[in-house]
């Protein structure tokens, strides 16, 4: 499995290609490595404490809701 840091500079870098089609996005959450450095790039930035879909903000993560 390729270590989660990969990953997501690889999501990243594709994002700006309007024209590059993701696959099998789905087996990313498997990796629960990948919460965590997912979380240590956005916890401390500024807007995050924007309500998601869930009504919750990124204050109520926790590792209990990652191991759900």
């Amino acid at each position: 499995m390729r270590s989660p840091e990969r990953v997501l500079n690889s999501l990243s870098e594709h994002s700006k290609d309007a024209s590059y089609k993701f696959e099998r996005l789905y087996r990313i959450l498997f990796n629960e490595e990948m919460f965590y450095v997912a979380y240590q790039r956005i916890y401390a930035k500024e807007g995050n404490m924007t309500k998601g879909s869930d009504g919750q903000t990124i204050d109520n993560m926790s590792l209990k809701r990652i191991e759900k």
